[in-house]
Parts: C-alpha cells; structure tokens; sequence
C-alpha cells in the first residue's frame, strides 16, 4: 500500500540514503553494519549535512529509527549540522539535539508543515537513514521521491551473514535508476554538495574498492505514472 503525501504541507525532498548489497538487498547483522566503507561513509556525511542551495540557515533532517539512533557512536550523537529525528514509541527524549515522533507520518508532516510555533528548527530537506522497518515504510510514502543506494558488490555474499534487508524495490515498477550524469547532477544541483560530487567514479558501472569490498552509488527515482 502507497501512503498518499499530505496535500495541507509544503513538499520538502525526501531521500531514502542506503547500503545495500547487490544480490539480496541486504543492509545489516546483529543490528550494525556489515562493513565499514570509508568513502560510502564520508559520501553519507557530506549529502545529509549539505547546506540549502538557496543561502537560508535551513538544514537537513535525518530520520532515523530508535535502534539506528542507539547504534551511533556516542561521539557522533546528535550528527552535526543535521536536525535528528528519532522514531520512538516512547515520549522520550533522547538527548540534546534530537527530536522525537511516534511515527513517519507524523514526523514527515511536521517537518514539512514548519509551524511557527513548533521547536523544530527551519528544514530544507528530509533524509531516511534508517532502519529496516523504516526505509520499508519510506518507500511506501509518496512523498519520498529518491532513493541515493550504494550498492554493495561481496564477492560471497554469504561471508557477510546478513539478516536485515530491504524490499525487492528495483523490480516493483514504482522505482527507476537514473543516469550516472542524473546522480552527479543531483548532488551538485540539489544535494549541493560538490564535495559530495567528487567522491563520484568518473564513469557508470565504476567500483570503488575498499576493506575487500567493491560497491557503487546509484540513484534511483520514483517512477511516472
């Protein structure tokens, strides 16, 4: 089931930012990552923290689930120059720099209505970042218009021993991967990020290899009905 975008709020873009692995899709074990890429990682930074294109104080939302938010390194709560958003169930607050929803509607909707009198800082763009249950959830919301998926090449997948992944969203016709130019544009046009742009491999299909591992980034862009 699609959830329809609220038509009372502003549109803001919304990413889904993933790793995953080519075959299965497979993003996590034990509930951490399965590797540690060093350019996926400042590739992540440097789009999720990009300033607004149009000189506003305005900065991105990250949305993450309780258990993404648990399993961030103490030294890297709150993610800088990004507004954290926690999903809980819980009332809760979990500390300094975040802020808290009970859903992804309710969080979406927020961030996106920007009411004065709310506590939640200017946004200029909203960015999925995990986990499981969520980008599952995200990827139903027609509001998120992208996702940005460094795909993951193991040379034996089962070395990895996944257990989380995502849904099979590349053959559901609702999702098509764009153009290699299209994802450079993107992150020097919208994501405005040129730094972010530089970590790109100069061709399409190019690998980038790391701690024994050779992964890609990719863009792919709901479909036009």
């Amino acid at each position: 089931m699609t959830v329809p975008a609220s038509s009372s709020a502003r549109q803001l873009p919304i990413t889904l930012v993933v790793a995953a692995t080519h075959a299965s899709l497979g993003i996590g074990r034990g509930g951490s990552l399965p590797w540690r890429l060093p350019t996926d990682m400042a590739f992540f930074r440097l789009v999720t923290s990009a300033p607004a294109s149009d000189q506003t104080p305005h900065k991105p939302a990250v949305v993450m689930g309780r258990k993404t938010w648990d399993s961030l390194p103490a030294k890297f709560k709150p993610l800088p120059n990004r507004i954290n958003i926690v999903l809980s169930r819980s009332k809760s607050s979990h500390g300094p720099g975040t802020h808290t929803f009970s859903s992804l509607s309710s969080a979406i909707e927020a961030l996106s209505t920007q009411d004065p009198s709310s506590d939640l800082p200017a946004v200029s763009k909203i960015y999925i970042i995990g986990g499981a249950e969520i980008y599952a959830e995200a990827l139903t919301h027609l509001s998120a218009s992208r996702i940005l998926l460094t795909t993951v090449h193991p040379a034996d997948e089962s070395t990895l021993d996944l257990d989380t992944f995502l849904p099979e969203f590349r053959t559901s016709g609702e999702w098509t991967q764009a153009s290699h130019d299209d994802l450079r544009r993107y992150i020097s046009e919208e994501v405005n990020s040129e730094e972010a742009a530089a970590l790109l491999p100069e061709s399409s299909g190019q690998r980038i290899k790391e701690k024994g591992l050779e992964f890609e980034f990719t863009l792919w862009e709901r479909s036009q009905k």
